[in-house]
């Protein structure tokens, strides 16, 4: 309900469908409001008009709404964006956790790389070792084979 109870012009009291001009003055809108005059009927200045209260049409804001009611909306602010908070980080740590298990398997896939590329190095130096030996046997054969004639 609005905060103030009465009209400051003709001492009504004040409904859910009440104005506040914008030099700030609040009046009711049963006796002193007319749609067609843009003058204050306190001060006789040339001013606008807003709905006040609870009642205001759908699509307006009321400037004096309860104290309970900007309570209400800003507690359902904070609960919305608590839960989408707490859903975004479910979300990183699932990530986070997918990414820390990619981690494992690049990690084991590199040792394995490693040991595979020691193997390879080991497998070349006994290839060369094999092929001096070739080398070393085939120079006896043939030495071997000229002294016998």
């Amino acid at each position: 309900m609005v905060q103030q109870s009465i009209c400051e012009y003709c001492e009504n009291s004040l409904s859910g469908w009440d104005y506040m001009t914008s030099c700030g003055h609040i009046i009711c809108s049963s006796n002193c409001f007319n749609r067609y005059e843009h003058v204050c009927p306190i001060c006789k200045k040339q001013c606008e008009f807003m709905l006040i209260g609870e009642d205001e049409k759908q699509g307006t804001t009321g400037f004096l709404t309860s104290t309970r009611n900007l309570f209400d909306d800003i507690e359902n602010i904070i609960q919305f964006r608590t839960t989408a908070l707490v859903k975004t980080v479910i979300s990183l740590r699932s990530k986070v956790s997918r990414q820390k298990n990619l981690l494992k398997q690049v990690k084991t896939e590199l040792n394995q790389v490693n040991e595979y590329k020691q193997q390879i190095f080991e497998l070349q130096q006994e290839n060369e070792n094999l092929k001096r030996q070739l080398i070393a046997a085939s120079s006896n054969i043939i030495l071997s084979n000229e002294f016998a004639y």
